[in-house]
């Protein structure tokens, strides 16, 4: 439905750019020789070099049959003129994505250049007598503008657009990065909450166990206190074995750097994890290719496996295949932006990234449920002994080891986590 909803807009887009060629040629350029100039191939070519192939046919269907209904001098030439800068404009489209780049002010110019002066070269080869004689009856002025109609036109257009896509795009990093910084605040001032609270709640415990214990030595082994005080001593138990895991959320132990290969973190990893999740899921290492050097606390790092283990294999209900993936990575700038956005500029890291990833193939979530499944307590498990602290507990390790996370997920899509940790050499 996505895929065929963006086809429907890009065609819409494209018959907006085609209405626009048709305005062009409503508001020609009269020369003094009495020949009319436009625009039009500048706006086709725009559109192609922004929208690619999809474009050419719904930008070229309108002013195609505007030309063709027109007739007069110059049909041909004047159909091949769009026909060649549309072939150009997404030429040019496929190259700069090909290549990975992102239209620039510096490729606008490229670009329009090749699709101008090119799309003047196509006319002359295929219709060298009517281009004859069109430039016979020019002056030198003319011949300038004639030349540099099309290219300049693109280029004006093209950066109008892009530079409008720049601003929205501009808004958006800013409101997400106000949505990370509301979102750190939020985790921070949790963190100290429940570090108040759990440190209150042991010390209660620790009284009601002694007490209990201390009852049991004063009463008659005969009477029913005893089973009644070993029921307390269970309970108080495992409260304290959930609230020292609130307080492991709240203040990690001591971190114990150590400078190593990523990928030497999943040695071994593979037989832990088949006594954690069962058989029925398969686990897929891919831990071979080298990362990078990062500095870490190995042990943490195994905990954020496991847990991110743990919570795939709920979401697949025990069935399914999990890949752990470790790589080295090249974020592109829009992605390192996007997810150092609650960093302090002063603290970013500008350098190479290693990636661990965990991917899975169960049900995956809304974006709704994906932007708060980082907060304490927060579960989808519904009655359940687990506190809501495990990808808490990932979040807080990741930020200790001044790495970013970020999460893809969609409805019935499976789930995929990735932890960039800073290469260090």
């Amino acid at each position: 439905m996505v895929r065929h909803g963006h086809k429907v807009s890009v065609w819409v887009i494209g018959v907006l750019f085609g209405a626009m060629a048709v305005v062009a040629m409503f508001s020609p350029v009269f020369m003094q020789s009495g020949l009319m100039l436009d625009c039009r191939a500048g706006v086709i070519g725009t559109a192609t070099l922004i929208g690619g192939s999809l474009m050419v046919v719904p930008s070229l269907l309108l002013p195609c049959i505007y030309r063709v209904c027109m007739g007069g001098r110059g049909v041909l030439p004047g159909v091949g003129e769009m026909l060649f800068s549309a072939l150009l404009g997404t030429l040019c489209h496929m190259w700069f994505r090909r290549r990975g780049q992102r239209l620039e002010l510096s490729e606008i110019l490229f670009a329009s250049a090749v699709v101008g002066f090119g799309t003047d070269l196509l006319l002359v080869l295929c219709f060298l007598g009517e281009m004859r004689q069109t430039v016979a009856e020019l002056d030198f002025g003319g011949f300038i503008t004639l030349l540099l109609l099309i290219p300049v036109s693109m280029a004006l257009l093209s950066t109008f657009i892009l530079r409008e896509q720049y601003h929205d795009e501009l808004l958006q990093a800013v409101d997400d990065s106000e949505r990370r910084m509301l979102h750190s605040q939020k985790m921070a001032a949790i963190g100290q909450l429940s570090h108040r609270i759990a440190h209150s709640i042991l010390n209660a415990l620790a009284i009601i166990m002694g007490n209990a214990e201390l009852a049991k030595t004063e009463v008659d082994e005969t009477g029913n206190v005893v089973p009644i005080m070993d029921n307390i001593i269970k309970a108080v138990g495992n409260l304290s074995a959930m609230t020292g895991e609130l307080m492991a959320f709240a203040t990690p132990g001591e971190i114990r750097f150590q400078r190593m290969e990523l990928n030497k973190c999943l040695v071994g990893v593979e037989h832990l994890l088949a006594k954690v999740i069962g058989s029925q899921i398969e686990v897929v290492i891919n831990g071979s290719q080298e990362a990078g050097v990062v500095n870490v606390d190995p042990n943490l790092i195994e905990q954020i496996i496991m847990h991110m283990t743990l919570n795939a294999a709920d979401a697949m209900d025990g069935k399914g295949r999990l890949t752990i993936t470790v790589a080295a990575c090249d974020l592109s700038k829009a992605e390192r932006a996007r997810l150092q956005s609650r960093v302090p500029e002063s603290d970013r890291h500008s350098g190479d990234f290693a990636m661990l990833s965990v991917q899975d193939t169960g049900c995956g979530m809304t974006q709704e449920i994906a932007e708060r499944i980082f907060e304490p307590f927060f579960t989808t498990k519904g009655k359940s002994e687990n506190a809501g602290l495990g990808l808490s507990s990932v979040y807080n390790i990741v930020l200790k080891h001044h790495g970013l996370i970020d999460v893809k997920t969609r409805p019935g899509r499976g789930t995929t986590f990735f932890v960039y940790l800073p290469v260090v050499c």
